[in-house]
């Protein structure tokens, strides 16, 4: 019994030295591991964050088959920042070579390189995202995310000098041949807010249109439905050939009589339409008021017609009534 407590003796203390390794082997070159063991680096090339003057702490894990031409590892990598903890990891190829990955975690502020894919909810205090990518053609975009251009084809005003600033949202079934969108930019202009949306068809293709709004000169290039009132302190229509053609020379007047004619068969004035017509189709604005310019500026030539028979007719009254009185003081 004495002989197996002295073995326990003997053995136990190699047995707990076991459980401790020695320093770590300093490498100069990450790729060039191929042994399993902890390893450091100082300022190498190879590293997470090659040649940058940082130390790193690692471990290597090997393929069982490994040999110093056949580099098949596990790497993990922790940097020398104690109050930023900052953790890489990869996968190498049998040449040692692999990308490096940095480990996100529950520390400060992370930047990734690349897409990240949520397949739940996404929380947060806020949310902060990196600058938007540039593109040189709207028309070609497919993903989500923000957006800028320059000079662009197919933004809302195409090829013009300007930056656009927007958005894209793709459908879930989206890829770079099926690129249904929709999309909102805003326009370089912090004088004169300008914003346009379309959505758009499996080859990337829409119609932009532009946002109205409260601020400025609102222009737009079609027509406009109001169901409802319009309330503004002045309108401007756009007017087309004015009637000012009624005091030409060469303008033929029609006769009063022509008119009376006219209103007792149409039931309105010419070139004006019926109360009928109006109530059916309603009226154009600017058509309206030039022909009602139109009328006013006949009716004016009517009028001034009328002076010059009335002053000819007063003439001709007091010239008679001289002649009277002559005769009366005979």
């Amino acid at each position: 019994m004495k002989y197996f407590y002295y073995l326990i003796i003997v053995i136990s203390p190699q047995i707990l030295l076991g459980q401790e390794f020695d320093d770590p082997v300093t490498t100069a070159d990450w790729n060039l591991l191929w042994k399993s063991g902890f390893y450091q680096s100082y300022n190498i090339s190879n590293s997470p964050e090659p040649n940058n003057g940082n130390w790193f702490w690692g471990l290597n894990m090997n393929h069982s088959s490994n040999h110093s031409g056949y580099r098949y590892n596990g790497q993990i990598a922790i940097k020398n920042s104690h109050q930023n903890p900052i953790m890489y990891f990869r996968s190498t190829d049998v040449n040692g070579l692999g990308v490096w990955a940095k480990v996100i975690h529950s520390v400060g502020s992370h930047t990734i390189s690349g897409d990240l894919a949520v397949g739940g909810d996404l929380t947060g205090n806020s949310i902060v995202l990196d600058d938007p990518v540039s593109t040189t053609d709207w028309n070609d975009l497919w993903k989500s995310g923000f957006y800028q251009s320059y000079n662009a084809v197919n933004a809302p005003e195409p090829n013009n000098g300007n930056w656009f600033w927007g958005i894209n949202m793709n459908h879930s079934s989206n890829h770079d041949e099926y690129r249904y969108n929709g999309q909102i930019a805003i326009k370089n202009s912090h004088q004169s807010p300008t914003m346009y949306f379309r959505s758009t068809d499996v080859q990337g293709n829409g119609t932009w249109a532009k946002v109205l709004h409260s601020h400025g000169l609102q222009s737009i290039n079609g027509g406009l439905t109001v169901d409802g009132n319009i309330l503004a302190e002045k309108v401007k229509v756009q007017v087309v050939n004015p009637p000012d053609y009624v005091f030409d020379n060469n303008y033929t007047l029609r006769t009063l009589d022509e008119v009376k004619t006219f209103i007792a068969k149409k039931g309105h004035l010419p070139e004006i339409p019926s109360a009928k017509e109006m109530e059916l189709n309603g009226i154009e604005l600017s058509e309206m008021n030039m022909n009602l310019l139109k009328k006013v500026e006949e009716l004016t030539l009517y009028t001034i017609d009328q002076e010059k028979r009335i002053k000819k007719q007063d003439k001709l009254i007091n010239d008679l009534l001289k002649r009277l009185e002559k005769l009366e003081k005979k």
